[in-house]
């Protein structure tokens, strides 16, 4: 009988036990969701210099 791989992350009185499978595929998710999160995040610092770039370019 083959049995998958095995992950256990403990942290204080936590734990997380899983399968090395569930665990790659929460991996890829957390980071596409975190990459999405810092770019949107980004576009939102950088949206009021563009506002007011399109405000002038309209004025003229």
């Amino acid at each position: 009988m083959k049995t998958p791989g095995y992950v256990l992350i403990g942290l204080g009185h936590w734990s997380i036990e899983t399968t090395l499978a569930v665990f790659a595929i929460g991996l890829i998710i957390t980071f596409f969701i975190l990459y999405y999160c810092f770019r949107g995040l980004g576009w939102l610092i950088r949206l009021p210099a563009r506002l007011k770039k399109t405000r002038q370019n309209l004025a003229l």
